[in-house]
C-alpha cells in the first residue's frame, strides 16, 4: 500500500490494544512492533526523498509563512504542490508570494534560494 500514492505523507502511531478482536488475536511482541514501524517508516522516507528530488532546479510558487527552525534569515512556506519550502530571505517577505528556484531535497521538504527580483522587492520595502 505505501507504493501506491508516494506523494501523500504517511502518518502512524503504535498504539495498545485494549480488548482484542479476532482479527487481532496474534500476539505481537513489542520488539517487532517497533521493528515494523521502523520498517514502515524508512520505505516513506525513501519514497519521499524520491518524490521531491523531481523539483530540483525547478522555480516554485510559495506562500510564505514564517521563520524556519534551521535559523537566522531562514523562512518557509509552501508551495501550490503544499510542499515545505525553506530559502534564506527577509521577514518582510511573511504573508507574500515569493519565487524560489530549488537547490536541495530532503525527505519532508525542498530549499532553495530566492530569485532576486524577490529580494530586490523585500529591499525597497
Amino acid at each position: 500500500m505505501c507504493g501506491t500514492k508516494p506523494h501523500t505523507p504517511v502518518q502512524t502511531v503504535a498504539f495498545p490494544v485494549e480488548q482484542r478482536t479476532s482479527a487481532t488475536q496474534a500476539d505481537i511482541s513489542d520488539a517487532e512492533k517497533r521493528q515494523r514501524m521502523e520498517r514502515l517508516l524508512t520505505l516513506q522516507r525513501e519514497i519521499a526523498t524520491k518524490n521531491y528530488k523531481r523539483f530540483l532546479g525547478r522555480t516554485m510558487r510559495v506562500l510564505v509563512e514564517g521563520d524556519s527552525k534551521r535559523g537566522d534569515g531562514w523562512l518557509f512556506g509552501k508551495s501550490n504542490e503544499a510542499i515545505i519550502v525553506e530559502f534564506m530571505g527577509d521577514r518582510s517577505l511573511i504573508g507574500t508570494f515569493v519565487s524560489v528556484q530549488i537547490t536541495e531535497s530532503k525527505n519532508w521538504a525542498v530549499s532553495g534560494r530566492l530569485l532576486d527580483d524577490e529580494r530586490k522587492e523585500a529591499v525597497q520595502k
